[in-house]
């Protein structure tokens, strides 16, 4: 979504969508 620029609460989602690893 954007990149880590959203909050821990999307941080799951963002993970699932970008495959980002935090």
């Amino acid at each position: 979504s954007s990149c880590g620029l959203q909050p821990i609460e999307n941080r799951n989602t963002e993970n699932k969508n970008n495959g980002v690893a935090e």
